[in-house]
């Protein structure tokens, strides 16, 4: 696990660096989809940083239910003896 979170954090840094740079050169020529790509490089990073919220939410939810059952389970294998 520790692995992949290395590599997606690569790819996003290099999806990031090819945003801005995209970015800059559509500034510079005076692209049409300039406004695009601006607002592409405000709402990328805010959609990376809410999924990572969401993550880190949901797995300290998840490792809460997973000790109440474990403890519900040693409190009624405790009872059958």
């Amino acid at each position: 696990m520790n692995r992949f979170k290395k590599i997606m954090a690569i790819v996003l840094v290099v999806v990031l660096v090819a945003l801005y740079v995209a970015t800059f050169i559509m500034g510079v020529t005076g692209s049409e989809y300039f406004m695009g790509m601006l607002v592409l490089c405000i709402i990328v990073p805010i959609l990376c940083y809410a999924i990572l919220m969401v993550n880190r939410l949901l797995r300290q939810k998840g490792e809460e239910l997973r000790r109440e059952v474990e403890q519900e389970l040693e409190n009624a294998h405790d009872d059958t003896e």
